[in-house]
Order: structure tokens, then sequence, then C-alpha cells
């Protein structure tokens, strides 16, 4: 194992089921669910901790299925279904675990439990910054600034791909929508098949980050058309090579 490796990226590695919901490889571990919780014990101590935050060393025992780790898991999937009822992903592992509602389900039960994943794909990886978390405690919610829309915000999506519940929906027509960052942005045409693809600002964006690389004329293509004009691209480069 590479230094830095997770007791869940390893497990997963391996085929070994641990439940997650807020860990994803493209962003570090935060443990913010807790869903991942393990048993761990090394030089005799024993503790419980989120097995996406603990890294893989020499002497490590690692339990994924004790009673302790099963109440755990089951208590804190009984909290996010009171906050996400109707997520797919909330009631799998509900059934799984044998749950029903513990708790009276919030009036504001939304399909948001609150992982943070949406936040951090904006600034760690997108690099925007166009959400953040707002009030404390069991009201703490992530949104934009004053519950407005952010001009900072391109509508790339990417929060609703990492989303785990589905809380963050993306409607495409002429324009993009994403409802819970009170977002409108217009749709770009394909220069070759008329389909809109992709939120304008958002490639006007990524050409003049990377002017240098000449790329516009793929830019104004959707990913279909790209697709056949790489395919065209290559077999003629092919063909040209043949004597």
């Amino acid at each position: 194992m590479e230094d830095g490796t997770t007791v869940l990226e390893a497990a997963l590695a391996n085929g070994i089921d641990i439940p997650h919901l807020c860990y994803h490889p493209a962003l570090p571990s935060y443990g913010a669910c807790r869903v991942c919780l393990v048993e761990v014990e090394k030089g005799g101590r024993v503790r419980l901790t989120t097995s996406c935050t603990y890294p893989v060393s020499e002497g490590l025992v690692v339990r994924t299925n004790t009673e302790e780790v099963i109440q755990a898991r089951k208590f804190t999937i009984g909290l996010l279904l009171m906050l996400a009822p109707e997520a797919e992903a909330i009631k799998q592992l509900a059934d799984k675990y044998g749950i029903a509602p513990q708790f009276k389900t919030r009036g504001d039960a939304s399909g948001c439990i609150r992982c943070g994943l949406c936040v951090r794909v904006c600034s760690e990886l997108m690099g925007y910054e166009a959400i953040g978390f707002i009030n404390r405690g069991v009201e703490r919610i992530p949104e934009t600034p004053f519950s407005e829309d952010n001009p900072d915000c391109m509508a790339c999506g990417a929060c609703a791909y990492l989303c785990p519940t589905g809380y963050i929906k993306v409607i495409d027509n002429k324009h993009r929508e994403i409802e819970a960052w009170h977002k409108e942005e217009e749709l770009a045409e394909c220069r070759e098949c008329g389909q809109r693809f992709a939120p304008g600002r958002l490639l006007q964006n990524v050409r003049e980050k990377l002017k240098e690389l000449e790329i516009s004329e793929l830019l104004d293509l959707c990913p279909e058309c790209r697709r056949k004009n790489n395919l065209a691209l290559t077999s003629f480069g092919q063909s040209s090579e043949v004597p």
C-alpha cells in the first residue's frame, strides 16, 4: 500500500464492504457522514474511527462488523434518514441494516445530508467557491451567499454529479437550471449538430484558461460531435501512414 492509503481505500481495493457516502476519490477524505465507522486496534488501544480518514499501518487491526460498529452505523443512518427519507442511497442503507425511521422527520427534509461534497468540489476542484455552508448546528446547510444567484457559479454541475442523495438536480433545456443554487445559465449550441450541451459562460471560462492550447474549435462541439471528429482525425492519421 502507498503511504497515506486509508482503511476505506484499502478495503475498497480488496473488495471489503464498508458503507460510505461523503467519500470520493477525487477529493481528500473528510469524514463528514460517519457511515464508514470501523473499529481499529493498535498498541492495545481499541476505538471507533472513520475509515476514510484513518491511514493503514503495520500492525493495525481493523474490524468492520463488530456489534459496536453496527450499532454506531445504525444510529448514524437513522439520523440521515431523518434528513433524506426519500434518497435512494439512504433507503438502501436503511434496508440493509434493518432500520425504520427512529426520529420524527424534519419538516425541511429536502434530501441534503450536509456531507459537504458540493461545497468542496466547487472550491477544491473547480476553484469557484460559489457555494458554502450557512447557519449552525441542525440548521447548517450548503447555500449561495444570501440565498441568491451567485454569478461565480458557472452551472458546471460537478456538485450534482457528486451529491450522494440527488438533492442537487440539474435540468437542461435551452438553459441549465440548478434550483438548489437559484441558478439559470444559457446552454451553448454545438457548432455541428446544434444540440445545446454546456453553459456558455463555463465554456468561455475554459477558453480563457486554456487559450495557449488553441482548442477553441473543440470547445464549440458537443461531446458526441467531438468524439466523431477525434475518430475521423485518428482514422486519417492512420491511413496517411500507409505506403
